[in-house]
């Protein structure tokens, strides 16, 4: 074979595989092809509600590929008031309060138009307009409908299709906080929200999440964290709880402490996990000594007691056994593996997340993130750096909406 055809071929290969490999798939001699959805974000900002001026708020490169559009969360999206519920006649449908998305019309060629519609005692009104125009989905609310009336519209998710491929378009970001941390002076540890720009859906679609404390996770047999709970399912007067089951030798389950997972979901959510009031103190207390060295040499010596006792009791006859040592040696064992896990705990960090479960996607409203700790720390010095700039400076110088027009 020629030495510049072979070499040609072989660069071709490379670049090929370079490409693909980058695109996190190996192919041999195979162009690679990108998803359509590529560039297009999971979720996004909105501009602000009663703006006039349309936005673009995804790159969305169909070229020519016709792209269908779905809205979901529409009929959850604004959360309802508990009220006396009315007797309805018979045969009579719910009237739908929320967002419902139709098809509008396109004013350029090769443009595709959808209308975000607010529905209400069976009256409608356009809420927002969407159009794309094969490159980018723009964003345009309608500033006659009441701004209280728009926001919700972010707790809804549009499902775009474009031929096989299927992306779902949350249209608000998750709010990001640090992790809680369990702090062992006080046994306990939370996390709140600013006030809220747009207010959560309702509470039928609304699922808290712990997913961990510590090292412990969801499906520990001895440390049960909750499972995934729709906000509507929690009594707010019954906390949920994360156990500390202590099994014994005879298969007795005991309980050295618990914590309680306390939420606030309103114009804010806040979250937080604290043993019961009762046991605040002692939980407290014996989080710092587990920390401390002179712990490790009482266990050392429970650990002794409790061979000697056993050594003891297999000398003896069933009936000669007192069933004070074998107390002794499950409270023994039960503060042993107590001690353990408090030393886990002490200043352990946990994850949770708030997010709406519309079926066939969930979308993130609330989420813990270990890098926001780090963020919110620069922040805080650039704002500092920036308080004592001004301040220098200055010492140098001496000098709701009504509905308007709107009609349904």
């Amino acid at each position: 074979m020629n030495r510049s055809i072979l070499s040609s071929w072989i660069f071709a290969i490379s670049v090929s595989m370079a490409f693909c490999v980058g695109s996190g798939i190996v192919t041999f001699l195979t162009p690679c092809h990108a998803g359509v959805f590529d560039g297009t974000p999971k979720a996004v900002t909105l501009p602000e509600a009663g703006s006039d001026e349309p936005v673009g708020i995804a790159v969305l490169e169909t070229g020519s590929k016709t792209i269908t559009m779905e809205i979901l969360g529409g009929t959850t999206a604004i959360a309802q008031k508990k009220t006396s519920k009315k007797k309805k006649k018979e045969g009579e449908e719910p009237q739908l309060h929320g967002y419902t998305l139709i098809d509008g019309k396109a004013k350029k060629e090769g443009e595709k138009s959808w209308l975000i519609k607010y529905n209400e005692k069976g009256r409608t009104a356009t809420a927002a307009t969407l159009t794309h125009d094969g490159k980018t989905l723009n964003f345009k609310w309608n500033t006659k409908v009441p701004k209280k009336l728009l926001a919700p519209v972010g707790n809804c998710v549009l499902k775009l299709v474009c031929e096989s491929e299927t992306h779902y378009l949350a249209l608000r970001e998750p709010i990001r906080l640090e992790l809680i941390e369990l702090n062992i002076k006080t046994a306990s540890g939370s996390l709140k929200t600013p006030k809220l720009q747009i207010p959560f859906p309702s509470q039928d679609v609304l699922v808290f999440e712990m997913q961990n404390l510590g090292k412990y996770q969801p499906g520990n047999t001895s440390v049960v964290i909750p499972p995934a709970t729709k906000i509507s399912e929690i009594d707010p007067k019954v906390p949920m709880q994360i156990m500390f089951n202590f099994t014994d030798k005879a298969g007795n389950v005991r309980q050295p402490f618990l914590f309680n997972i306390t939420l606030n979901v309103g114009n804010i959510f806040g979250v937080t996990i604290a043993p019961p009031p009762e046991q605040v103190k002692q939980v407290a207390m014996e989080l710092q000594k587990a920390l401390d060295p002179q712990i490790d040499i009482t266990i050392s010596n429970l650990k002794k007691r409790n061979a000697s006792l056993a050594q003891k009791m297999e000398k003896q006859q069933g009936w000669q056994r007192d069933g004070k040592d074998t107390n002794e040696i499950a409270m023994n064992e039960m503060y042993i593996w107590a001690v353990g896990h408090l030393k886990v705990l002490a200043n352990a960090q946990a994850n949770v997340r708030l997010y709406a479960d519309y079926g066939e996607m969930k979308m993130d409203l609330v989420v813990t993130d270990v890098a926001i700790a780090a963020e919110n720390a620069e922040q805080k010095k650039s704002k500092s750096k920036k308080s004592q700039k001004s301040e220098k400076e200055e010492g140098e110088s001496d000098e709701d909406n009504a509905f308007g027009g709107m009609k349904f």
